[in-house]
C-alpha cells in the first residue's frame, strides 16, 4: 500500500470520456447531472437496493450516512457516492457541510473535484454503506462532538431513531471469489490488505501516483469508517494486495458499463488486470 498525497485518475478520465460517448454524453465530469445509461451483462448479481420506505427513514434518522452509501440529490440525474462527512470547502470555514461525495461508478477522478452537500439535499437513498461496530463508534463520537459546538457551526440534525442493522459481510469463500475475478471491485467495497489490520473503503480505480506515470494502482481507498479527510489521505494498491473483502460496493447496470468499458480500454492499450 503506498501513502500519495496528490492522485492523477488519468487512465479512468479517458475510460469515463468512452463510457459517456458511447451513450451520447459529453464527458463533463462536474456536472452531476448527466446519466449514462449502457447495458451489458455482469458476472455479478446487481445489488438490493434500498425501498422508497428505507430510505426514508434513514434520511430522518439523526445518524449520518455511512461512507459508500449511494445516493441521488434533489434536481439531479447522476448518483454520487458518500466518501466523507462534516467537511468544510478548501479553506473557507463559514459553512460545514453534511457529505463529501463522487461521482458513481467512475469514483475519485481528481481531489478537487469531490461533491459537498447536506442531508436535506438527498432525493433517495439506493445503497447504504458498510456498517459495523467501528461506524457504532464512529457515530457516536459525531454526535458528541456537535454536541459540544454552537448550533450555529453543526449541521442540523433529525429525530432519533435506532441505528442501522449491522452490514452482512462477505464469507471467506465470497471473498476469495471476487479476488480471483477478473473484475474490478466497485467503489464502496470494503477491504483489507495484507499485513494491515485496518479496513480501507475503496474510492476509485486505475490510479497514477500524481504525475509519476511509471506504476498504474488498481485501486485509491480512503480508511473505513472516517473516510476522505483531506486531499493528502488517500492509499493506492494493487488487487494482488488485498488479503480480504469484507464489504461489496453497489452494483448495478451501471457499474456493468464501466466494468466492460474498463476491460476494452485496458486491452486497447495492452493493459492486463
Amino acid at each position: 500500500m503506498k501513502r500519495i498525497s496528490r492522485i492523477l485518475a488519468v487512465p479512468m478520465i479517458l475510460i469515463l470520456s468512452v463510457l459517456l460517448a458511447s451513450c451520447g454524453v459529453s464527458a463533463n465530469v462536474t456536472n452531476p447531472k448527466e446519466d449514462p445509461t449502457v447495458s451489458v451483462s455482469s458476472s455479478l448479481t446487481p445489488s438490493k437496493e434500498l425501498t422508497s420506505q428505507q430510505s426514508q427513514e434513514l434520511l430522518i434518522s439523526k445518524d449520518f450516512l455511512p461512507i459508500g452509501t449511494v445516493v441521488l440529490l434533489k434536481n439531479s440525474t447522476r448518483k454520487i457516492m458518500i466518501i466523507g462527512v462534516l467537511q468544510y470547502k478548501d479553506k473557507d470555514k463559514s459553512k460545514l457541510y453534511d457529505y463529501s461525495a463522487v461521482l458513481y461508478p467512475v469514483g475519485l477522478l481528481n481531489p478537487d473535484q469531490n461533491y459537498l452537500f447536506d442531508k436535506s439535499q438527498i432525493q433517495r437513498i439506493y445503497y447504504l454503506g458498510y456498517w459495523d461496530s467501528q461506524e457504532n463508534d464512529l457515530q457516536q463520537t459525531i454526535q458528541d462532538a456537535l454536541a459540544k459546538q454552537s448550533t450555529s457551526d453543526a449541521p442540523s440534525s433529525s429525530s432519533s431513531s435506532t441505528s442501522p442493522t449491522p452490514s452482512k459481510e462477505l464469507a471467506s469463500q465470497q471473498s476469495q471469489e471476487l479476488l480471483v475475478s477478473k473484475n474490478f471491485l466497485p467503489i464502496g467495497s470494503i477491504v483489507v490488505l495484507k499485513d494491515s489490520y485496518q479496513k480501507e473503503m475503496i474510492i476509485g480505480v486505475l490510479q497514477y501516483n500524481g504525475n509519476d506515470k511509471s506504476k498504474l494502482y488498481d485501486y485509491s481507498a480512503v480508511l473505513y469508517p472516517a473516510g476522505l479527510i483531506d486531499p493528502d489521505s488517500n492509499y493506492l494498491f494493487d488487487k494482488s494486495q488485498i488479503q480480504r473483502v469484507y464489504y461489496l460496493g453497489y452494483w448495478n447496470d451501471e457499474e456493468d458499463a464501466l466494468q466492460q468499458t474498463i476491460k476494452d480500454t485496458l486491452a486497447k492499450q495492452g493493459i492486463s488486470n
